[in-house]
C-alpha cells in the first residue's frame, strides 16, 4: 500500500508531547517493508508556516522535526497530473457544499493533497473531517483515519 500523511500526522509523528504521538508511531511501526509512505511537498509548506509563526523558545524543536520528516520520508511533489483532479474536485465540493469564495479558498492544500493522493493511487491518512466529504465527489479517494478509535470484534480498540 500507499499512503500520503497529511501535517497533523506528521506534526504528531514528532512531537512525543502529542496526544497522538505513540497511536501514529506505531501504525508506521507496523506497516510492512511493501508498504510505502509519503509526506507532500505541500504539508512542509505548511510545516514552514508553522515555524515562522512560533515563538523563539521552539523554533528549533520545530526545525529538527522539520529536517527529521525531509530525510525519513519520500516527498511527493505537486504536478500538472493532480491539477485535472484538483480543478475538478474543488468544483464538486463548491457546488456541493454551497461554498464561498472565502469558504472554499481555505481548503486549498487540504484539496491539493487529496488530488495528490488520488492521482498517486495512494491512501490519505488524515482525521480532517473534509476528506470523507470530498470521497462522495470522488470515490477514488482513499482515507484512513489512525487517529479514531474503533471497536474490534474482540472488543478491543484500535485505529482506523
Amino acid at each position: 500500500m500507499k499512503y500520503l500523511l497529511d501535517s497533523e500526522i506528521i506534526s504528531d509523528f514528532y512531537n512525543e508531547s502529542a496526544e497522538n504521538y505513540k497511536t501514529i508511531n506505531s501504525k508506521v511501526a507496523a506497516l510492512g517493508d511493501e508498504d510505502e509512505v509519503f509526506v507532500s511537498v505541500l504539508t512542509f509548506y505548511e510545516l514552514e508556516y508553522g515555524h515562522a509563526k512560533a515563538p523563539e523558545t521552539m523554533k528549533a524543536s520545530l526545525r529538527k522535526r522539520i529536517e527529521r520528516a525531509k530525510s525519513f520520508f519520500s516527498i511527493l511533489p505537486v504536478s500538472l497530473e493532480s491539477a485535472n483532479t484538483f480543478g475538478k474536485l474543488k468544483k464538486d465540493l463548491q457546488d456541493g457544499q454551497n461554498l464561498g469564495k472565502k469558504s472554499l479558498k481555505k481548503h486549498n492544500i487540504d484539496l491539493m493533497l487529496a488530488s495528490t493522493a488520488i492521482t498517486k493511487s495512494c491512501i490519505l491518512v488524515s482525521a480532517d473531517q473534509l476528506y470523507p466529504t470530498l470521497r462522495k465527489f470522488n470515490p477514488k479517494l482513499k482515507i484512513e483515519n489512525w487517529l479514531k478509535p474503533v471497536v474490534s470484534h474482540d472488543g478491543g480498540n484500535h485505529y482506523d
